[in-house]
């Protein structure tokens, strides 16, 4: 099930079952995606997310609460507030889109072009409706379709979660990055890059939620380990990628995670999980950089 992981992570990081999908005891033999750097003056809580969640989706732990209730300053990926709106959207599109005069019959070979179209038709959807989308947007699609079909949905997401209540508690809400440079992420695959991912993603269709639940099964436990590896192997096929989404960002991000560091009101910072855990991870690149790094 590697390319599903590869799927998943793209599409959301990891995705929140409901509680009662879980293995109870492992969901209290470690610790949680959370942890505390500090620097000689501050403390800084980074908290590995999930996009998406299901509605009957457990609470936090007590642990989480505190970090989130002790702090000032709340950063995210990006300004969630700006994501939803019109320009937002129009970017997404323009991104998504095909250049003028190009369809995907003019992208796609003919053997992936019928794979898409009997693929997306058994998830009910019309690929004559996406001749101008690219690839790895129809891939991240019908993906979503999927996990929504099963119940999750963005608006559930453990950073959206904390957005809104950081939101209504009046705290300082800063982005990492902007929704063009996420963005441009999708923009900058190759053909070939862009082809591939949606060949893997439909033929991973049908591992797309047991996957899901295995990340968060590892997410809810605190067990980092075996997160990281699954989340990294999901990339075996795609290391560009991998070195884009994650490497790439996580370095850019670093100043902006020390200058908070540097101060004095402590912050609580909500990015995806796959960009805490593992080799290149921000845990590990804040401990090589000699702060002291705690998973809680």
């Amino acid at each position: 099930m590697r390319g599903a992981a590869a799927v998943v992570t793209m599409v959301c990081c990891a995705i929140a079952p409901a509680a009662d999908e879980l293995d109870p005891d492992a969901s209290r033999s470690g610790g949680n995606c959370l942890w505390r750097v500090s620097s000689a003056s501050n403390e800084v809580y980074i908290l590995g997310s999930v996009h998406l969640m299901r509605d009957d989706a457990e609470a936090f732990s007590v642990v989480i609460e505190e970090a989130f209730a002790g702090s000032e300053i709340a950063v995210f990926e990006i300004d969630l507030g700006a994501e939803g709106s019109a320009e937002a959207a129009l970017q997404m599109l323009s991104a998504g889109a095909l250049p003028e005069g190009s369809s995907l019959t003019d992208v796609l070979s003919p053997e992936t072009y019928e794979l898409a179209a009997g693929r997306l038709a058994a998830a009910g959807l019309d690929l004559s409706t996406m001749q101008r989308m690219r690839p790895w947007m129809i891939a991240t699609t019908v993906a979503l379709e999927e996990l929504q079909r099963a119940g999750y949905s963005p608006s559930g997401g453990v950073d959206r979660h904390f957005h809104r209540r950081a939101v209504d508690e009046g705290l300082s809400i800063q982005g990492l990055e902007t929704v063009q440079a996420q963005l441009d992420l999708f923009r900058n695959l190759t053909p070939a890059q862009d082809e591939a991912f949606l060949v893997q993603t439909l033929n991973d269709l049908d591992t797309i939620i047991p996957m899901a639940d295995e990340l968060i099964g590892y997410w809810r436990a605190g067990r980092i380990e075996e997160l990281a590896e699954l989340l990294a192997d999901g990339y075996d096929e795609f290391p560009d990628l991998f070195t884009k989404l994650v490497i790439d960002r996580n370095r850019s991000w670093l100043p902006a995670i020390e200058e908070l560091l540097a101060g004095s009101q402590q912050a609580f910072v909500v990015v995806g999980a796959l960009h805490v855990v593992g080799d290149g991870g921000l845990a590990q690149m804040l401990e090589n950089k000699g702060y002291v790094v705690e998973q809680l």
